[in-house]
């Protein structure tokens, strides 16, 4: 396989089983989430802000990406709603990731661990399967659910 001017072998490919998602409440381990938005500052310049899972606003972003993707997936407005809450305090789980390099090279800091999900079951195995947060193409937002 060719990325860009590498070449690289495939020794083995793993493919995860489908989940069911049947209530309406879950817990889910957040392997490497991210919640930003950019703010434009007086002086024209951007600012980008990263929340915590202790702002309403983190709720808010998770929900309304969470929408957007549906919507440009299944071509409709989504009419569903997701609760999110951290099952963890203090900073312990917050991390920074630097992504890309040279003058590319940008910080962005996440927050991992548990956290419980409330919403339609249609909408929290959406939220598994296209993950939380934003970048979740660049590996970004994936979440495993914990069983009980």
């Amino acid at each position: 396989m060719r990325l860009g001017n590498n070449i690289l072998r495939i020794n083995s490919i793993n493919v995860m089983k489908p989940i069911a998602i049947e209530s309406s409440n879950v817990k889910i381990n957040a392997l490497k989430p991210k919640i930003n938005s950019t703010i434009r500052k007086d002086d024209g310049r951007s600012l980008t802000y990263y929340y915590n899972p202790y702002e309403k606003e983190f709720e808010e972003l998770v929900d309304a990406n969470l929408k957007k993707n549906w919507t440009a997936l299944f071509r409709k407005e989504c009419k569903y709603s997701v609760h999110i809450r951290p099952l963890f305090s203090g900073n312990k789980n917050e991390r920074i990731v630097y992504f890309g390099m040279g003058k590319a090279r940008t910080v962005i800091k996440g927050w991992k661990g548990y956290f419980e999900l409330e919403g339609e079951p249609e909408f929290l195995k959406f939220t598994y399967d296209t993950g939380l947060g934003s970048r979740n193409s660049q590996g970004f937002g994936m979440v495993q659910v914990i069983r009980n």
